[in-house]
């Protein structure tokens, strides 16, 4: 799968339990400049972060992702912001949504108009809206699914517009100022699809997967599109996949 596809890999907890930081090591280490780093492709910025590093309001990391932001929102080129978070700050199945997330981070990516933000950990598929942010839970890579919290904290409750539990990715397309995200159910059927913005004519185009939550065994998804998988037996990081349609690839480092 490495040989044939680019991941950009954000660790979840069980990538790094055990023996599984010597394994994300092995096999993105040499590559990535850290487990939180940007990605460039056209006029989008892709962060992936560590959220079982230090996320507090005074942490490097969130230093980092400040400044990036502004960096982002300061370059006329750069129509798009997305973040991959493993923890989701907004979720209604079995974990939940992390509040400590939602006062550190939650107020950046409303400040900066970040225009979706994907995260794993539960495994399920749920869409929430606040502070005009968009936050996808993308855990149904095959991995067992886990069912809605029949008592979800208030907080939660009021932003998830959308749940499934289904075994699901995530194909993100960007064209101009419009991005549009379908959820894909391994039978092929449609679970919804989110649009926002106006695709300009000849616009550039982009096009990226997500997913997460894997199995010990991998499904098989449309090679077109590329592959968005996790690292290890069942791990529960997110990772994206860029597929560009005319646009090359920029990043800092060259992942495998």
């Amino acid at each position: 799968l490495l040989a044939d596809n680019v991941f950009y890999p954000a660790p979840g907890n069980h990538d790094l339990a055990r023996q599984g930081e010597d394994l994300f090591e092995r096999y993105f280490g040499d590559e990535q400049p850290g487990r939180h780093y940007t990605v460039r492709f056209g006029s989008s910025r892709l962060l992936v972060t560590d959220t079982n590093d230090d996320t507090s309001p005074l942490s490097d990391q969130t230093a980092w992702l400040t400044r990036e932001l502004s960096l982002a929102a300061a370059d006329p080129a750069v129509r798009h912001v997305f973040v991959v978070t493993h923890h989701p700050l907004y979720s209604i199945s079995l974990h939940g949504g992390s509040e400590s997330l939602r006062q550190s981070w939650a107020p950046l990516f409303a400040r900066y108009g970040v225009a979706a933000v994907f995260s794993g950990h539960d495994h399920c598929y749920a869409r929430a809206e606040a502070d005009g942010v968009r936050y996808f839970v993308t855990g149904g890579a095959g991995a067992p699914l886990y069912p809605r919290d029949a008592d979800p904290a208030a907080e939660d409750e009021a932003a998830v517009v959308t749940f499934e539990r289904a075994f699901h990715y995530l194909r993100v397309h960007v064209a101009g100022d419009l991005v549009e995200v379908a959820v894909i159910r391994d039978d092929g059927t449609l679970i919804e699809s989110v649009g926002w913005g106006e695709a300009a004519p000849r616009a550039r185009q982009s096009t990226f997967v997500t997913a997460g939550a894997v199995p010990p065994v991998p499904m098989h998804w449309p090679r077109r599109w590329g592959l968005a998988y996790g690292v290890g037996v069942g791990a529960l990081c997110v990772v994206a996949v860029v597929i560009a349609a005319g646009v090359r690839a920029r990043r800092r480092a060259r992942p495998r």
